[in-house]
């Protein structure tokens, strides 16, 4: 996966700018497993490609969704990242700097 590291880059770059947007059940989520928006900040500014899990195309936007899945304690929280700016259908993971992390739909225990 030559792409991850640039993944990666551009995903701590995000989070370091404060340019993530946490969806509505992202955020119903979080509130479920007991963590705040903070906390799932922390926790993707330290991801690392040994918690890569997949890359997949979202079948709502047709956008690459970056899964990955990080051990928080003695548990793993699987989380989902859309690289891409609200306002462009096709969207690519290196686009121009208006570009915003996108926590998506599912950040909670992985299986």
């Amino acid at each position: 996966m030559p792409w991850l590291p640039r993944v990666l880059l551009r995903i701590h770059d995000l989070v370091a700018q404060g340019q993530v947007r946490f969806t509505h059940k992202a955020n119903e989520e979080l509130k479920a497993l007991g963590l705040n928006q903070q906390d799932a900040l922390e926790i993707i500014a330290s991801l690392a490609a040994r918690d890569f899990s997949a890359r997949l195309t979202s079948e709502t936007t047709g956008e690459w969704m970056h899964v990955f899945k990080p051990s928080l304690g003695s548990s793993t929280v699987h989380v989902k990242l859309i690289i891409g700016d609200d306002h462009r259908e096709a969207r690519r993971f290196d686009r121009a700097e208006r570009d915003r992390l996108r926590v998506s739909a599912e950040l909670g225990l992985a299986a």
